[in-house]
This record gives C-alpha cells, sequence and structure tokens, in this order.
C-alpha cells in the first residue's frame, strides 16, 4: 500500500525539527545520535556544517601511490567485499598510468580492492 500523503508531511516535520535541534549540538552529540538511532536528519546536520565527507582510500600502481576519490556508476551506491565492480577513479595527483596496469586499494593499511585500468581520461 502506497504511503498516505500524511506520511511525507509527518516526515519533513521530523526532519525540520531534528535540523532545528542539531544546529545547538556538539558533532560527537550528533555523531553518537546517527549511530544510536540512525537519524539521518543529524548526519544531514553535520554535512551541511562541515560539507561533504569525502572517502579518499591509496591507489598503489607498482611503486607508486596515490590517494583518489572513487565514483561509482548512477544507481550503485555501495561495492560491497566480493563484489565487481567498474567504477571511475579521479586521483588527488597526477601519475604515470597504463591501460592494462594492476592496482590495488588500500585503507588503513589493508587491501579492500583492486583492479585492472580499462580506460584513461586526462
Amino acid at each position: 500500500m502506497p504511503p498516505a500523503p500524511i506520511d511525507g508531511v509527518l516526515d519533513f516535520l521530523h526532519r525540520a525539527a531534528a535540523l532545528q535541534q542539531a544546529a545547538s549540538a556538539a558533532d560527537g552529540e550528533l555523531m553518537e545520535r546517527y549511530v544510536a538511532r540512525g537519524d539521518e536528519a543529524t548526519f544531514e546536520a553535520l554535512v551541511r556544517r562541515h560539507g561533504p565527507m569525502g572517502y579518499k582510500p591509496q591507489f598503489f600502481f607498482r611503486t607508486t601511490n596515490v590517494t583518489g576519490e572513487v565514483l561509482l556508476p548512477d544507481g550503485t551506491e555501495m561495492v560491497m567485499p566480493g563484489d565487481n565492480a567498474a567504477v571511475a577513479v579521479r586521483l588527488d595527483k597526477p601519475a604515470a598510468l597504463e591501460i592494462g596496469g594492476h592496482f590495488a586499494i588500500r585503507e588503513g593499511g589493508k587491501t579492500v580492492g583492486s583492479g585492472v585500468i580499462t580506460e584513461l581520461v586526462e
């Protein structure tokens, strides 16, 4: 059964009230609320306060490592362990790369992904 129109109004009011409360809360308090309740409005308040939080793992190409940003395809929210995905990567610094070259993605001292370069875009 589709949600009643009143549900959308209630969700909007809840989010507005949470954002109002968050305006005076400390960052730590907002994070505790988000972790404890999964309240998206508290996370939204943090993003509004500090801007988007980008995930920047390290990409290892032979003997070079460069941080970068993983850009997932439209409609893909996350990639789980064991999944295969064609992704774009925006590196923070220029690096000498070749199509067909292999790379590893590392985070916190652990390899979290690997891949093969299929296209170079400047």
